[in-house]
């Protein structure tokens, strides 16, 4: 969009993806163009340009389905049909080949962890720079941090935000001000997290309360001799009342997917929040015949054999072989 949008304005604007990461060994074409970035292999051009068009299109109907799903006057229905149309016709397929020569890959395959050593020595060597008035990088480290994880917090987006504004502030301040404001930002934040650990405990107590009335439902609704096998098949994490921001592009991905493979499978290291991106698409969405959670952390066959209520629902029975 950027660049049909300025590309009379200037026609040598290039667009540069750049990542700590490394490329996916799945990702084969990827792999190609990153070591060929003018394109010369023959071919080349014309399979990745048709993968951007394809890929756009894709991107499109998902933001055009998203907003359809809203409460809107047909109207409006209209106009944003007509609108994904319009932006259809202008991916022209010699102007996706300007743009896709114009792209650049830096994948530096740095791991998660060396990454944010190398951003914590980037930020310190930025905060020597003679505009911080020479304050000690540590203590504006340790004040900036407890800022970005407050504002963090905040539901509205907007609020989120860290600007000029807020750094002539904080450099406003003596060293032993900053001091004392870090050292009380970071206790009231300890302390706000110790009350929100309470109140959770306090959220889980109740849950436990509600799961074990849903327990005993789901093990009476297991004994009868109805054939029909319950929606919920053991017991659910709870994810109704947590809140989780962000995804929502990726949910809708995620379900246009389901539809069309009838599986996913989503990885990534420990602490991702691939549990929580499970959490938040259970409840978004309710479209499914049956729900099993498991945790699979060992082996899924550990899994299955521990969880009576889910062996009771599926009316399995498992026989124990000696050797």
């Amino acid at each position: 969009m950027l660049y049909l949008k300025n590309k009379s304005l200037n026609p040598k604007t290039s667009f540069c993806f750049s990542t700590n990461t490394s490329i996916s060994k799945k990702e084969k074409l990827l792999l190609k163009w990153v070591n060929d970035l003018e394109l010369k292999e023959s071919g080349l051009l014309e399979i990745c340009s048709n993968k951007i068009k394809e890929i756009l299109i894709k991107e499109i109907n998902v933001r055009k389905n998203k907003k359809l799903k809203k409460k809107i006057s047909d109207i409006k229905r209209n106009e944003i049909k007509s609108a994904s149309k319009v932006i259809k016709s202008h991916l022209n397929i010699e102007d996706i080949k300007y743009f896709v020569k114009n792209i650049t890959w830096e994948f530096n395959s740095i791991s998660p962890e060396n990454s944010i050593h190398i951003i914590i020595d980037e930020i310190y060597t930025l905060l020597e720079n003679s505009k911080f008035e020479n304050k000690p990088s540590s203590l504006l480290f340790k004040v900036l941090i407890s800022e970005i994880y407050k504002n963090s917090q905040n539901e509205n987006i907007k609020d989120r935000c860290l600007n000029n504004e807020l750094l002539i502030k904080v450099l406003s301040h003596t060293d032993d001000e900053l001091k004392q404001f870090g050292d009380s930002k970071f206790t009231r934040l300890l302390r706000i997290e110790i009350e929100s650990l309470k109140y959770n405990v306090e959220q889980i107590k109740c849950k436990q309360k509600e799961q074990g009335v849903d327990i005993k439902l789901l093990k009476s609704q297991a004994k009868t001799t109805d054939k029909k096998v319950p929606k919920v098949l053991n017991l659910l994490p709870d994810y109704y009342s947590i809140k989780i921001f962000g995804w929502e592009d990726f949910l809708d991905q995620i379900k246009l997917t389901l539809k069309e493979k009838k599986a996913v499978s989503i990885y990534s290291e420990g602490g991702m929040g691939k549990s929580s991106f499970a959490k938040k698409y259970l409840k978004n969405f309710t479209e499914y015949d049956h729900i099993i959670w498991l945790n699979v952390e060992n082996l899924i066959d550990n899994s299955f054999v521990s969880d009576s209520l889910l062996i009771k629902n599926l009316k399995l029975s498992f026989l124990l072989r000696t050797m």
